[in-house]
């Protein structure tokens, strides 16, 4: 579901920033919107009405729609897994599609971001993000000079994750000015996964660490990067395009 216009310009034209791991990676292709509240009934209809269209069209690339909670009217469309051939040929032509969007459902659009990241290894995401509705999203920025501490603690992170059972991903933005940032997506079933009493961060790394070693790690984490956001999205299966999943 190609919904939203400035993704040629992301790719062509737009400043990409040190990447913290190899662009040959599958990437995801993410526009994050808002949407003026008096104009959402009509941007979920264009939004259906452009998913029709791709149908119409056998697209084969998905595209999952999320809605964030912690806002009005946000929202957040992701392609994932896709290859750089496949960004570079799509199946559907790109000038119609935005064309399509234009004169449909762009006119309800109030803001818009396009970013793109690649998956940083070590994680174990859903195959099926759609088994897992409700996503917890931090965004960190990483500060001058912290990359390799970042990397690091990263990857001790995914360590303690991975022995908690939550499916979850790291990725890193390949497609924005200024310093480079990291997401960390955690995945849960439902809210009540979301909300039952889990050990924090803090008891995550003591537990595979030990708590002095995984203070440490913590707190290096915290000096290398500065937490710019944290947002909890649903999925939403009416606004979006899922063909092959």
């Amino acid at each position: 579901m190609r919904l939203f216009a400035p993704v040629l310009a992301v790719l062509t034209a737009g400043s990409v920033a040190l990447p913290v791991v190899a662009q040959d990676n599958l990437v995801t292709l993410g526009v994050f919107v808002t949407v003026r509240t008096e104009n959402l009934p009509d941007f979920e209809q264009a939004a259906r009405e452009h998913n029709a269209w791709h149908a119409s069209q056998d697209d084969p690339q998905p595209w999952t729609t999320y809605q964030a909670l912690t806002g009005h009217g946000e929202y957040a469309v992701l392609a994932p897994n896709m290859t750089w051939a496949s960004m570079d040929a799509p199946v559907v032509d790109m000038g119609t599609d935005v064309a399509h969007w234009a004169e449909s459902g762009a006119a309800f659009v109030e803001t818009e971001e396009t970013v793109l990241w690649t998956s940083i290894p070590g994680g174990n995401p859903p195959t099926d993000p759609t088994q897992y509705p409700v996503v917890q999203v931090y965004e960190f920025e990483i500060n001058s000079g912290g990359q390799p501490t970042a990397m690091n603690t990263i990857e001790r992170a995914n360590e303690a994750l991975a022995e908690t059972g939550i499916q979850f991903e790291w990725s890193a933005v390949i497609s924005q000015d200024g310093p480079p940032s990291v997401f960390l997506a955690l995945w849960f079933p439902n809210f009540d996964a979301l909300g039952t009493p889990s050990p924090g961060p803090e008891q995550i790394m003591a537990d595979t660490f030990g708590p002095g070693q995984g203070a440490r790690i913590l707190a290096d984490f915290s000096e290398a990067t500065t937490a710019r956001s944290s947002q909890i999205w649903i999925l939403r299966p009416d606004l979006s395009y899922t063909p092959a999943m």
